[in-house]
């Protein structure tokens, strides 16, 4: 398929012109932070603040050929900052802001660049008259950071041409357009944030961000899959089954197409998936950060295709050779080769690593075949038909929760430690299936146990998801016999290390030993009361199942970062005891005043609605679809009892001097509206939703449309000065 020849900026700025009042970028708050408001960008306001932060870049050097470093948590500021690198000709490297700073440091210097993008420079907006600078599609877009065996990473340049040839597969692919909501769970730092956020841009659709403390919350993205209508988004499988796990079928009716990516898809979670939500398709993408995310994609994943990656994309071309490179027919396992339009550069400064991986074949003499093919690592053979299967690999290199891992980079950096001699790293699979990092060390000298010490020490050097699950010290590591570590023979993991186990005491530490042992796959005699969950073999995705099974059997939300920062049983039933105790305390209710004080969250919006009298962008608008027409009477009578119970729907806001302040009415003039059911849904949402006086109360309004069918929509707008996304 013949490619658009446009740059990845290209592409957004041509839908930008197309839909420049469509909602592009959405962040969503925490639940329990809604003073900040859930905020938006439209096309147009994502393109103007992109051209400031170019702007600002190309007065200070940043252009085609360079490389400009972003580390930006904002959802809204990350997303105009990557477009406005890309707008001023350079190519990005996403940084990640938790990474260690040893980490952070070596990307910095090793892909040479000068510029870094983070939330102070932003606030300096550029004013660069010079047009914008020409860029190819054979210029780099990106740089990512992977795993490495020398023991740093590597990074991994990715031109225009190879990821609009992935973006403009996806949109044609799943159909994305405007009217699409698509999550984005995806840290920029990781390949997936590629296809998951830049395909909707291209599509008119709009990306919905979580706070960072909810992607890992998995009843709040129940909530916002819901809320926000979201119809697609990719996931590793690990983070999609605690999902289906936390949902009924009204939770993920919006849902059209999920895409599962970065590791194995078992059968029984798309059977799980099936029998939940019967509607959903679940697809299968394959593909490396060297040949721009995606390879390969399977569409309708059924329970008996686990190892299925489906056929290559568009302009790319798979090939399954042996180990003298050449072709094996249908059946027979070889290694992935992949070429076409899609393959990297190489890598950034590593020329040898380069040839050795980025390779030409000799016997292919085909103009019309790609000249160069990456060697994935990964083995795998055809069908008859063309599909590829998935067969694991064929060197070393670990793909966990999606994450791409070197052991020999984990193995290299415990040696640097003085009391490590020597180390040797391999997966395991917990009694759930799914794989972790067992790490062994030989000592430099006879001492108690220091895998606290080696854990600490890692955790200053590598990403999280690259810190062993255990560490155990052995005198010798069993050798095959030419003298090489056999990793098979090494000792099965002792996950609770040489500490005493202390047994539990009370009912909660009972019932939490039950919980941990069912979460981490391990016997409930093996876990103590005082080692740590991330001791044991516990990591971010499986600690949101822990406290989905807390909240389920014992009724008290935990919150994931009391988790992390209370990681034993016995601080945790500390903590349940004191939550459950705070639950039975009664309320009380302030005294009866004239006028109340407002909350920082209230005097927030209600000076912002001062300066923006007529916008409706801190409105919380929702429609209902109903099957047949409501009585009238007895709808206005449960929205009058409604009013009675709550106080905040009888409030009204002004300004008593300088003060802002609230007054309770003790009756608010509330009156449904009929609205034209002959009007289509889009023109009934436009015209009810206007804008509140907030100083007269009630400040929400309910309108019902009877449509000439037997169904009716009633539609509610609601101001958020006295609502946030929990209330609705």
């Amino acid at each position: 398929i013949e490619s658009s020849g446009l740059t990845l900026h290209g592409l957004i700025l041509q839908q930008a012109e197309s839909t420049p009042e469509a909602m592009a970028v959405k962040a969503i708050v925490a639940s329990d932070n809604a003073s900040a408001g859930n905020r938006f960008l439209t096309y147009k306001e994502l393109v103007d603040q992109a051209k400031q932060v170019a702007a600002g870049l190309r007065e200070i050097g940043a252009g085609p050929g360079t490389i400009v470093a972003v580390m930006l948590e904002d959802p809204l500021a990350l997303s105009a900052g990557l477009l406005g690198v890309l707008l001023a000709g350079a190519a990005y490297l996403p940084i990640d802001p938790t990474l260690p700073e040893e980490r952070r440091h070596y990307m910095l210097r090793d892909s040479g660049c000068q510029t870094v993008l983070t939330a102070d420079a932003l606030k300096t907006a550029g004013h660069s008259t010079a047009g914008p600078p020409e860029v190819s599609s054979s210029h780099p877009a990106y740089v990512i950071y992977t795993s490495g065996t020398t023991g740093v990473p590597k990074g991994v340049m990715v031109s225009h041409r190879s990821v609009v040839n992935t973006l403009e597969y996806r949109r044609r692919e799943y159909g994305i357009d405007r009217r699409w909501h698509c999550l984005q769970l995806f840290s920029p730092s990781f390949d997936g944030f590629v296809t998951g956020f830049f395909t909707p841009l291209t599509a008119g659709a709009c990306v919905v961000f979580p706070c960072q403390e909810t992607i890992k919350d998995i009843p709040r993205l129940r909530q916002i899959i819901k809320s926000e209508e979201i119809r697609h988004f990719i996931a590793v499988p690990l983070l999609f089954r605690a999902l289906l796990e936390d949902m009924n079928a009204d939770d993920g009716v919006s849902l059209r197409v999920v895409t599962l990516a970065g590791d194995r898809v078992p059968g029984d979670l798309v059977r799980m998936a099936r029998q939940l939500l019967p509607e959903l398709e679940v697809a299968v993408e394959y593909g490396v950060t060297e040949a721009a995310v995606l390879s390969t994609c399977k569409r309708g994943v059924q329970p008996e295709m686990e190892r299925e990656i489906g056929k290559p994309i568009q302009n790319t071309v798979a090939l399954v050779l042996d180990h003298q490179r050449q072709l094996l027919p249908a059946g027979i396992a070889g290694e992935l080769y992949i070429g076409g339009a899609g393959v990297a550069d190489g890598y950034l400064n590593r020329p040898e690593l380069t040839a050795e991986r980025f390779v030409t074949l000799d016997w292919l003499d085909d103009e019309h075949l790609p000249a160069t093919f990456y060697r994935s690592g990964d083995r795998a053979r055809f069908q008859e038909d063309g599909t590829l299967e998935f067969l694991g690999r064929i060197d070393r290199q670990l793909k966990i929760r999606g994450f791409r891992i070197e052991p020999a980079e984990i193995e290299a950096r415990l040696t640097t430690h003085p009391g490590i001699r020597d180390a040797a790293c391999v997966a395991r699979e917990d009694a759930h299936g799914d794989l972790y990092v067992a790490a062994f060390v030989i000592a430099e000298h006879e001492a108690a146990d220091e895998t606290d010490s080696y854990l600490d020490y890692l955790r200053k050097r590598l990403p999280d998801y690259m810190i062993p699950a255990t560490i155990q010290t052995i005198e010798t590591f069993p050798l095959t016999p030419s003298g090489k570590v056999d990793r098979q023979k090494l000792p099965q993991t002792e996950t609770s290390g040489s500490q005493r186990i202390i047994p539990a005491e009370g009912e909660i530490e009972a019932a939490l030993v039950g919980i941990w042992s069912d979460v981490l796959g391990l016997a409930q005699e093996a876990i103590g009361v005082t080692k740590g969950f991330f001791e044991l073999g516990g990591h971010s995705l499986n600690a949101t199942r822990l406290a989905q099974q807390i909240h389920k059997h014992l009724e008290v939300e935990l919150p994931l970062a009391t988790l992390f920062s209370r990681p034993t049983i016995r601080e945790q039933a500390v903590e349940i005891k004191r939550l459950a105790k705070s639950i039975g305390q009664a309320i009380t209710p302030a005294p009866p005043m004239e006028f109340y004080p407002q909350s920082p969250a209230q005097r927030r919006l209600f000076f912002l609605d001062r300066f923006e009298t007529s916008a409706a962008g801190y409105h919380m608008p929702a429609m209902l679809k109903l099957s047949e027409k409501p009585d009238l009477k007895r709808l206005d009578a449960a929205f009058q009892s409604l009013l009675k119970r709550h106080d905040i729907l009888r409030t009204s806001f002004h300004l008593r001097g300088e003060s802002p302040v609230q007054n309770i009415h003790p009756d608010a003039g509330f009156a449904l509206e009929t609205l034209d059911g002959g009007l289509a849904a889009e023109e009934l949402i436009q015209r009810f939703v206007r804008p509140f006086d907030l100083s007269e109360a009630p400040l929400f309004r309910v309108g019902v449309a009877n449509r000439p069918s037997r169904d009716s929509l009633i539609l509610l707008d609601m101001h958020h000065i006295i609502a946030d996304g929990s209330s609705m």
